[in-house]
């Protein structure tokens, strides 16, 4: 399960969505939550393919942590993964992750991050004008408690995870609350 969260970014989150539809890993679903944003269910009937899409909807912007709670709450997959409307995945992203989750039978992986910046405005971007390849470390509970080198798009967990682990505080940022997601 991919869990995208949203608001007031339709343009960004067709490509969000897309780089979803392109996964070479088949068995998806897609949980869009919409924190309380504009309707993009137009937007996601017209790039979803043949990926089934659960789309929630909060009436009013309830934040980051109340819509990464709605989107578990809602995700049926066996491994869960979170993509903002902002990001998106390499076309391997996921059958990576799995594959190492499944060799290693770890319930927790995760991937570094390349920061691509475009010329032009982020819906129609032009040509790259620079990549930095972030976040690239292995995985070290002493630094991860000064400092989050650990996005939340690069982590594929299990669903098992979810019966240790308490829910995102919606009074904390929910990407803070990755290092102690991983710390438990």
């Amino acid at each position: 399960s991919i869990i995208i969260r949203t608001k007031d970014r339709p343009h960004l989150l067709v490509n969000a969505v897309e780089s979803v539809v392109t996964q070479t890993y088949a068995n998806l679903e897609i949980v869009v939550v919409n924190d309380g944003g504009q309707n993009v269910v137009d937007v996601l009937e017209a790039v979803s393919g043949d990926i089934p899409i659960n789309h929630i909807r909060h009436e009013k912007c309830m934040g980051r942590a109340a819509a990464a709670n709605s989107g578990l709450n809602a995700a049926e997959g066996k491994y869960l993964n979170f993509l903002d409307d902002d990001d998106v995945f390499y076309p391997d992203h996921v059958a990576c992750l799995v594959k190492h989750l499944e060799m290693t039978h770890d319930k927790v992986a995760y991937s570094n991050v390349l920061n691509v910046f475009f010329e032009g405005p982020p819906e129609t971007p032009g040509s790259r004008r620079k990549e930095d390849l972030v976040f690239n470390f292995d995985f070290d509970p002493d630094r991860l408690l000064f400092e989050n080198y650990i996005p939340l798009m690069s982590v594929l967990f299990s669903r098992e995870i979810l019966e240790v682990v308490s829910p995102f505080s919606e009074d904390l940022s929910s990407d803070f609350q990755v290092a102690v997601f991983f710390l438990n």
